[in-house]
Protein backbone atom coordinates (compact mmCIF):
# COMPACT_ATOMS: atom_id res chain seq x y z
CA UNK A 1 0.00 0.00 0.00
CA UNK A 2 2.77 2.41 0.98
CA UNK A 3 4.71 1.74 -2.23
CA UNK A 4 1.54 2.33 -4.29
CA UNK A 5 1.01 5.72 -2.65
CA UNK A 6 4.66 6.67 -3.14
CA UNK A 7 4.52 5.57 -6.78
CA UNK A 8 1.34 7.62 -7.38
CA UNK A 9 2.93 10.65 -5.71
CA UNK A 10 6.11 10.32 -7.78
CA UNK A 11 4.09 9.91 -10.97
CA UNK A 12 2.05 13.04 -10.26
CA UNK A 13 5.24 15.03 -9.64
CA UNK A 14 6.73 13.77 -12.90
CA UNK A 15 3.60 14.72 -14.85
CA UNK A 16 3.55 18.17 -13.27
CA UNK A 17 7.21 18.58 -14.20
CA UNK A 18 6.50 17.61 -17.81
CA UNK A 19 3.71 20.18 -18.05
CA UNK A 20 5.96 22.84 -16.52
CA UNK A 21 8.69 22.01 -19.03
CA UNK A 22 6.23 22.35 -21.91
CA UNK A 23 5.12 25.79 -20.71
CA UNK A 24 8.60 26.93 -19.74
CA UNK A 25 10.36 25.77 -22.92
CA UNK A 26 11.49 29.33 -23.62
CA UNK A 27 10.35 32.92 -23.68
CA UNK A 28 7.04 33.67 -25.37
CA UNK A 29 7.01 35.93 -28.37
CA UNK A 30 5.56 39.33 -27.67
CA UNK A 31 5.13 41.53 -24.63
CA UNK A 32 3.69 40.73 -21.19
CA UNK A 33 -0.07 41.16 -20.53
CA UNK A 34 0.24 44.59 -18.93
CA UNK A 35 -2.14 47.55 -18.87
CA UNK A 36 -0.68 50.97 -18.09
CA UNK A 37 -2.50 53.86 -16.45
CA UNK A 38 -1.21 57.28 -15.44
CA UNK A 39 -2.11 59.86 -12.82
CA UNK A 40 -0.57 62.88 -11.14
CA UNK A 41 1.53 62.19 -8.07
CA UNK A 42 -0.27 62.81 -4.80
CA UNK A 43 2.64 65.04 -3.82
CA UNK A 44 2.56 68.28 -5.84
CA UNK A 45 5.56 68.91 -8.13
CA UNK A 46 6.56 65.21 -8.16
CA UNK A 47 5.37 64.44 -11.68
CA UNK A 48 3.25 61.51 -12.74
CA UNK A 49 2.83 57.95 -11.48
CA UNK A 50 2.45 54.92 -13.74
CA UNK A 51 0.04 52.18 -12.74
CA UNK A 52 1.04 48.73 -13.97
CA UNK A 53 -1.72 46.11 -13.99
CA UNK A 54 -1.28 42.43 -14.74
CA UNK A 55 -4.14 41.88 -17.20
CA UNK A 56 -3.79 38.09 -17.13
CA UNK A 57 -6.53 36.19 -15.31
CA UNK A 58 -4.16 33.34 -14.40
CA UNK A 59 -0.47 34.21 -14.83
CA UNK A 60 1.77 35.71 -12.15
CA UNK A 61 4.37 38.02 -13.71
CA UNK A 62 7.95 37.84 -12.45
CA UNK A 63 11.29 39.46 -13.13
CA UNK A 64 9.90 42.88 -13.96
CA UNK A 65 11.97 45.95 -14.83
CA UNK A 66 10.52 49.39 -15.56
CA UNK A 67 12.63 51.72 -17.69
CA UNK A 68 11.88 55.38 -18.43
CA UNK A 69 13.35 57.53 -21.19
CA UNK A 70 12.70 61.22 -21.80
CA UNK A 71 12.08 62.28 -25.42
CA UNK A 72 15.31 63.05 -27.25
CA UNK A 73 17.56 61.75 -24.45
CA UNK A 74 19.72 58.66 -24.48
CA UNK A 75 19.88 58.24 -20.71
CA UNK A 76 17.27 56.12 -18.97
CA UNK A 77 16.14 55.50 -15.43
CA UNK A 78 15.14 52.01 -14.37
CA UNK A 79 13.47 50.27 -11.45
CA UNK A 80 13.62 46.53 -10.76
CA UNK A 81 10.28 45.42 -9.29
CA UNK A 82 11.11 43.31 -6.24
CA UNK A 83 7.82 41.44 -6.08
CA UNK A 84 5.73 39.36 -8.42
CA UNK A 85 2.49 40.79 -9.78
CA UNK A 86 -0.33 38.29 -9.28
CA UNK A 87 -3.18 37.97 -11.84
CA UNK A 88 -5.34 41.12 -12.05
CA UNK A 89 -3.14 42.83 -9.40
CA UNK A 90 -1.34 46.13 -9.93
CA UNK A 91 1.55 48.24 -8.67
CA UNK A 92 2.53 51.88 -9.06
CA UNK A 93 5.89 53.37 -9.97
CA UNK A 94 6.74 57.03 -9.53
CA UNK A 95 9.53 59.36 -8.46
CA UNK A 96 10.33 57.37 -5.28
CA UNK A 97 10.95 54.11 -7.19
CA UNK A 98 12.80 55.95 -9.97
CA UNK A 99 15.29 57.62 -7.59
CA UNK A 100 13.86 61.11 -8.02
CA UNK A 101 13.05 60.96 -11.75
CA UNK A 102 9.75 62.78 -12.19
CA UNK A 103 7.64 61.19 -14.92
CA UNK A 104 6.36 63.84 -17.28
CA UNK A 105 4.21 63.88 -20.41
CA UNK A 106 6.12 62.51 -23.39
CA UNK A 107 8.36 60.16 -21.37
CA UNK A 108 8.42 56.61 -22.68
CA UNK A 109 7.80 53.86 -20.11
CA UNK A 110 8.97 50.37 -21.00
CA UNK A 111 8.35 47.22 -18.96
CA UNK A 112 10.14 43.91 -19.43
CA UNK A 113 9.11 40.64 -17.75
CA UNK A 114 10.77 37.26 -17.44
CA UNK A 115 9.47 34.83 -20.04
CA UNK A 116 8.66 37.42 -22.75
CA UNK A 117 10.76 38.47 -25.73
CA UNK A 118 9.47 42.04 -26.09
CA UNK A 119 8.88 44.90 -23.66
CA UNK A 120 5.50 46.58 -23.26
CA UNK A 121 5.76 50.34 -23.82
CA UNK A 122 3.62 53.42 -23.37
CA UNK A 123 4.05 57.17 -23.52
CA UNK A 124 3.14 59.30 -20.51
CA UNK A 125 0.10 61.39 -21.59
CA UNK A 126 -0.72 64.94 -20.62
CA UNK A 127 -2.72 64.98 -17.36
Amino acid sequence: MRSTILFAFAASLALAGCEEMKRGAGPRAGSPPIEFSFRKSQIPTRGMVVGIKNASPSETLKGLTVEVRAPGEETTRSHVVEKEIKPRDSITVGWVELDGWKLKPGDEVSLTAAGYTEPKTATVPKP
